[in-house]
């Protein structure tokens, strides 16, 4: 893998559980796939409701609740502080099918991987 144009890349991975030494499944894929993401020259970071020891890790991490980040998401939105109120709504309301239809259309020659927890109530 190669960075586009042989420039770096920025990667936010999302990951729903906790990362740290010990770790669940998604997580341990959004680690990993960090790291391959990194070592091709990518600044990876991996975005996780909860922090443990994550020293080693050979990723940067940072929490979902981390208030300079959350402070700079909304920032760079065009909706300012409102971004943080508005996204759990906006999130939920996105369908496989948009998923599929922005795929298709912006990243025809990428690969994209998105690691979710598992939710029993859907």
């Amino acid at each position: 893998m190669v960075a586009r144009d042989n420039q770096m890349t920025r990667v936010l991975l999302v990951c729903g559980d906790a990362v740290g030494r010990r770790m669940a499944g998604p997580a341990i894929r959004a680690v990993e796939l960090g790291r391959v993401l990194a070592a091709a020259g990518h600044d990876v970071t991996v975005a996780t409701p909860d922090l443990a020891d994550t020293e080693g890790l050979g990723v940067a991490v940072t929490t979902l609740s981390d208030a300079t980040w959350l402070l700079g998401r909304s920032a760079m939105s065009p909706e300012g502080i409102t971004f943080e109120s508005t996204l759990p709504k906006r999130i939920a309301g996105v369908s496989p099918a948009d998923i599929k239809r922005v795929a298709k259309q912006y990243l025809a020659k990428e690969t994209i991987a998105v690691v979710l927890p598992v939710n029993e109530n859907r």
